[in-house]
């Protein structure tokens, strides 16, 4: 029994786990894919106990897909993995879990949020990539800045999950059209002060 245990052991350093699988190299965010399968999740369950859920779709500022030589690609992945390490610190409860979406855009859900608490997070995350100071990847004099777009739904069996990050693209639209660095949510336009 001894030597059984020890090769699982040796089985599991050698392979990959399977809960890295859903996971994003890059960022350490999770995949879109996994992502959209807990608020998935969370939308049935928020949807039964008559809860809100919300979604924030935080994207780097002035990153147009394609836009960045190899060089600054590699920079892109490193601001995408310390603006992940931001988000991730403000995804306190069990139930936020934050992802990957595009190239340069991070998904985050908030179970059971107020949109005065949904904004509150979104704030204290611009605030804590401005502090980081990262330098623009393709114009490294200017620093990186995020906007972000948010929603918060009272979630539905007649409705998909999915309705959630279209109002949240929504409003990411809004707030880049706004010139970025800023957070709009769903039907507002108001700007993070510096």
């Amino acid at each position: 029994m001894h030597n059984v245990n020890q090769l699982r052991q040796l089985r599991r350093a050698a392979d990959p786990v399977p809960e890295l699988a859903g996971f994003d190299a890059e960022s350490g965010l999770a995949v879109r894919e996994l992502l959209m399968e807990r608020v998935e999740q969370q939308w049935d369950k928020c949807a039964r106990t008559k809860q809100p859920l919300g979604a924030l779709l935080l994207t780097l500022d002035d990153m147009e897909r394609g836009e960045a030589d190899l060089e600054s690609n590699s920079l892109l992945c490193a601001d995408v993995r310390a603006a992940g390490q931001v988000v991730s610190r403000w995804c306190r409860r069990r139930a936020d879990f934050a992802g990957r979406m595009r190239q340069q855009e991070i998904g985050v859900m908030l179970a059971e949020s107020k949109l005065e608490g949904m904004r509150g997070v979104a704030e204290q995350i611009v605030r804590s990539i401005r502090e980081l100071k990262l330098p623009h990847p393709t114009r490294p004099q200017i620093p990186l800045t995020v906007s972000i777009g948010g929603a918060v739904v009272m979630p539905d069996k007649n409705h998909m999950a999915r309705s959630l990050w279209v109002f949240a693209d929504r409003a990411l639209a809004d707030a880049r059209a706004m010139n970025g660095d800023r957070v709009v949510f769903y039907g507002d336009d108001v700007p993070v002060p510096h």
